[in-house]
Parts: C-alpha cells; sequence; structure tokens
C-alpha cells in the first residue's frame, strides 16, 4: 500500500540586499568635503595670483580726464576710484644692469623690454645684447613682462616679418604684456619717410595681426607730434596704444592704454634712467 506524505513546499531562499552601514555615509561626506575644501583652496590660491600678477589687457583706450592726474609715490596715478592704474618701465641695453626682484620690490609692476631695431637706411635686423637675460630676470622675478620692436618696415610683408622675428626671439619665456610695433621718427634719410598715413596703418595692421595670431596682445607705440604727422591714430585702437609725451599731464585729444611720461625715472635696482609708464583701465 503507497503511502502519500503531505510535504509542504518549501520557498526558494533569498538573500537579503544589505544596507550600507551608517559609517559609509560618513566617510562618503567625510572624502566630499574635503574635496570641496581642496577645490576652494586652489581658487582662492589663483585668485590671490591674479590680484598680484594679471594686468586687464583686452580693455578699450580711453579718453582721460587731465584734472585727475596725480604723483603718489613717485609715480603717476589716475585718481578715480572706477579705474586702475598700474605702474611700468620699459627698458633696453643701455639701462646697464638691472636686479629684478629689487625693481618689483620699488613698486613696479610690469616692463617692456626692447627686442631691437631694424636699420633706418640698411634694413638689417639688430636685437638687443640684454633681451634674453632680461627676460629671464623678469620671469623668475615674476614680473609681468611685454616687449617692443623699432620699425622700419616700409610695406606688410616687411612689418610681418619683423613681427616673426620678434615671435622667434621670445619663444620659450613667458610673455603676458602686450608686443609692440614702435613708430617714430629716424631723420630725413630713413627708409619709411615717403610712406603715407594709410601704408603706416596697413603696416601696424599687419605686424599686430601677426602678433596676435599667436595669441599675444599686439600694440602700436607713437609719440604726439609723430602721431600728428604720420598715423590715423583712431584707426588703430583694435590694437593696445601706447602712448609717449613728457608732461606732467597727457593733454592729449588721442585715446590710449598706457601712457609714457618720462625717460629719465630713477629706479632702485636699474643702474641707468630708464623710462616710466602707467597703464589706465576701467575696474
Amino acid at each position: 500500500m503507497n503511502k502519500t506524505t503531505n510535504r509542504k513546499k518549501r520557498k526558494p531562499n533569498r538573500k537579503k540586499k544589505k544596507t550600507p552601514k551608517p559609517i559609509f555615509y560618513i566617510v562618503l561626506a567625510a572624502v566630499l568635503v574635503v574635496a570641496i575644501v581642496v577645490i576652494c583652496l586652489i581658487a582662492c590660491s589663483v585668485k590671490r595670483r591674479n590680484a598680484e600678477f594679471d594686468i586687464q589687457l583686452d580693455t578699450d583706450a580711453e579718453m582721460l580726464d587731465d584734472s585727475k592726474w596725480k604723483t603718489e609715490n613717485g609715480f603717476k596715478i589716475y585718481d578715480d576710484h572706477n579705474y586702475v592704474s598700474v605702474t611700468g618701465i620699459d627698458v633696453s641695453e643701455w639701462v646697464g644692469e638691472i636686479d629684478w626682484q629689487r625693481v618689483k620690490d620699488a613698486g613696479i609692476e610690469f616692463a617692456i623690454l626692447r627686442v631691437g631695431y631694424r636699420g633706418y637706411e640698411t634694413a638689417k635686423f639688430n636685437f638687443d645684447n640684454s633681451l634674453h637675460t632680461f627676460l629671464v630676470g623678469c620671469n623668475e622675478a615674476g614680473l609681468p613682462v611685454g616687449v617692443y620692436f623699432v620699425s622700419q618696415a616700409i610695406n606688410e610683408q616687411e612689418a610681418i616679418e619683423e613681427a616673426e622675428r620678434v615671435l622667434e626671439s621670445i619663444h620659450g619665456y613667458t610673455v603676458t604684456m602686450p608686443i609692440y610695433i614702435d613708430l617714430e621718427g629716424a631723420g630725413d634719410t630713413a627708409r619709411t619717410k615717403d610712406l603715407t598715413r594709410e601704408e603706416y596703418t596697413q603696416i601696424v595692421n599687419a605686424f599686430c595681426g601677426r602678433i596676435e595670431q599667436e595669441g599675444f596682445r599686439g600694440g602700436v607705440y607713437s609719440n604726439e607730434n609723430w602721431i600728428k604727422t604720420h598715423l590715423n591714430w583712431e584707426d588703430l585702437t583694435q590694437w593696445d596704444l601706447w602712448f609717449a609725451k613728457y608732461k606732467t599731464v597727457p593733454s592729449t585729444e588721442h585715446s590710449f592704454n598706457m601712457w609714457q611720461y618720462t625717460a629719465s625715472a630713477t629706479i632702485d635696482g636699474i643702474e641707468k634712467e630708464c623710462d616710466l609708464n602707467v597703464r589706465v583701465y576701467e575696474k
């Protein structure tokens, strides 16, 4: 006789999902807090660095009020709370040796160095013997630096050639200030003496355009007398405008980004007298 046994079906064993323990959330929260703190510290560090070294370049040239200029600690400043004034020098081999840390400690906030010049009769390139020493010194001192080249280009092709020689000369160095083409008189025998205003404008545009192709800020330097007779200054406002006039105030009808106001400044750390400049821009 067969016996039938009633057996209950067993339910399959199902593993319960483990719920993360509270310690997991504590560790995760701690990691997130640390990450946030690190990010904030890095951001603050960058901000401090920028505040110390960065100078705004991509700003409009300004027509400034002569009555707001004053001298403070031996340097020209524009006394308007809406504007920033930054003091700098421009130098060549003729100033002798420079202790760049002392220059920075004396209140100088940037430097513009001469790369060289083209012969006004021969068209030969001549390079400043102190350029590389000065570039190293500025970089080591953490001083923002730009450069200029005294041009004798007679057409756009030569202007581009000058720009490319400048770019070759500064390769490998940190250059954060503008790169300027310097246009000024060179006498009656200069190869550029018969150029028109329009031709000079084309030369500036060619030089600065080539400079900006490489990610630098292009600019043009000249003095007021030469601007009046040779340049359409207001047609060049897409570039950085460096204006020279050795007076107590600019007193000019021309807009500018930077004013060179003396060639006889005495700065601690520089062997001989040098040029002083003030850069002004709106906050």
